[in-house]
């Protein structure tokens, strides 16, 4: 009576009710041409994002393009940089991390911010504006995407943020 026991087990392993795939361990570019998720070029900066993020998407592209410019004038860089920002919803389907938690991907050249980072956790004791703390942000983790393509790294975490926070606070100090 075997089969009946093996079938019972298994019966018991199955799922019950609904079963969402968990979103990739890695987004990359391919991954988003994939989604059909719109994409803006900004002097040479790809900005994908969600359908409903465009115009904070345009914000930020406009922001970006300038930091990218004083990167490459400052430090020589010519790399190539992509960044996505997606809401709420495309990023529970496309992100590994919770909403919303801004980081790079750097095997992917690509930085992923969230439409707004108002829903992360503390944030709503301090008095700050959402759209300019996303750009901050934003310029720190252009600096996980830069200093490598520079040559600078360390392999320690903590110095690796610090080397971000480097380039986030040099572009804000200058401009």
């Amino acid at each position: 009576m075997r089969v009946p026991s093996l079938a019972l087990l298994m019966l018991l392993l199955l799922p019950f009710g609904r079963v969402e795939a968990a979103p990739p361990a890695d987004l990359s570019e391919r991954l988003l041409v994939a989604r059909g998720l719109p994409v803006l070029t900004v002097d040479g900066v790809r900005i994908y994002h969600s359908p409903g993020a465009a115009e904070v998407a345009a914000i930020y592209g406009a922001a970006l393009a300038n930091g990218v410019a004083w990167y490459r004038a400052k430090l020589g860089w010519q790399g190539t940089l992509t960044v996505v920002v997606l809401d709420a919803a495309d990023w529970q389907e496309l992100v590994a991390l919770p909403y919303p938690v801004p980081h790079a991907q750097r095997r992917w050249d690509l930085v992923v911010m969230p439409d707004s980072i108002a829903a992360f956790p503390g944030f709503d004791a301090w008095d700050f504006d959402d759209r300019t703390l996303t750009l901050s942000l934003t310029f720190h983790e252009i600096g996980h995407i830069i200093a490598p393509q520079l040559g600078v790294a360390s392999g320690n975490h903590w110095v690796e943020e610090l080397i971000a926070n480097l380039f986030l606070a040099a572009y804000v100090r200058a401009e």
